[in-house]
């Protein structure tokens, strides 16, 4: 078979498998994307197979189709768990299909014969040590893989340890494994909670527009969202919730920065709310602060409300202010 008939073949097979991953053909188990996958499946494995990944993933995505059939034989399994296996021989697919495979194999366990019971117990105990071992080797060699392999190890790790935690499999071999669990990513973002009294711990945002959404709740409080591209604030009542609404980046900085402890010195204030750019950034930020009073003012409905002592936010006024730290330099 010559180069080109090869690479058409290539072409063939990821357009079929292409197609088999659409969620409306896929939707309720569709027959024809079944039959795509298996289609794609054979044209990658036929002689002379195509080069890797595309045997494997068509393995993996065609076990995965058939796995979705409300009755599954003895027979039905075990060619599922062979196509998991044959998805695993290439770096990329190993963990998680070696993952997946161990829900087969279980089931294979449990509605096999007697006698085929701790055959099956074995294979998946090697595959647990297979999976494990893709993960810690892709571990070793972090720096030459991209960031979606990292997200596949993520994945597998986190379907290994379910495993162990339902199967009883050995944990011990995955301690130290996760590249980064749920709570670790809690705090691998930049962006923080600000208040009188709150620790500034970096968050991602979606876990830190959480804390945000949950201290909400509280009443007679200033909430100011402050990112790189806009601002926005609105004051919570004990009976009434106004929506947030855009305010000028420059007054929220001024709030979010004027409850910092200990004070900040105004040329630091002056800097970080108006910048140094201008003949007369004195002049500038003093505008801005008088007209922050006069938005606070009209926020709480209190023409004689003490917004400023100095430099320092009045503490008569509770601010929560949710912030992407790269806007709050």
């Amino acid at each position: 078979m010559n180069d080109s008939t090869l690479e058409h073949r290539r072409g063939e097979v990821s357009s079929l498998l292409f197609s088999s991953i659409d969620r409306k053909l896929s939707r309720g188990g569709s027959i024809e994307a079944l039959e795509r996958s298996r289609e794609a499946y054979n044209l990658a494995n036929s002689a002379p197979k195509l080069p890797s990944p595309w045997p494997q993933l068509t393995s993996y995505r065609l076990a995965h189709l058939r796995c979705r059939a409300r009755q599954l034989s003895v027979a039905d399994l075990k060619e599922i768990d062979d196509l998991f296996a044959e998805a695993s021989t290439t770096p990329e697919l190993s963990s998680l299909a070696c993952a997946y495979r161990i829900a087969i194999l279980t089931r294979l366990e449990h509605i096999d014969s007697r006698s085929s019971r701790s055959q099956w117990q074995q294979i998946r105990a090697v595959c647990f040590e297979e999976a494990v071992h893709a993960i810690r080797h892709a571990q070793l060699n972090a720096k030459s893989i991209s960031r979606e392999s990292m997200w596949l190890q993520t994945s597998a790790f986190n379907l290994l340890e379910f495993s162990s935690y339902l199967l009883g499999l050995p944990y011990d071999d995955l301690e130290g494994l996760a590249i980064r669990d749920v709570v670790e990513q809690c705090y691998a973002g930049g962006w923080f909670i600000v208040g009188r009294g709150i620790e500034q711990i970096r968050m991602t945002e979606v876990f830190a527009r959480c804390e945000f959404r949950s201290r909400a709740a509280a009443s007679n409080v200033l909430f100011i969202e402050l990112n790189r591209r806009s601002a926005s604030w609105k004051v919570v009542w004990s009976d009434v919730e106004s929506e947030f609404e855009p305010v000028n980046e420059e007054f929220a900085k001024l709030v979010l920065l004027s409850m910092k402890q200990p004070p900040l010195p105004q040329s630091d204030l002056r800097r970080r709310t108006v910048g140094t750019d201008g003949e007369d950034s004195d002049s500038r930020f003093r505008q801005v602060k008088t007209r922050t009073q006069r938005a606070i003012r009209n926020l709480f409905k209190d023409d004689s409300l003490k917004v400023f002592v100095g430099n320092v936010l009045s503490p008569e006024i509770r601010v929560i202010g949710l912030v992407e730290g790269a806007a709050f330099q």
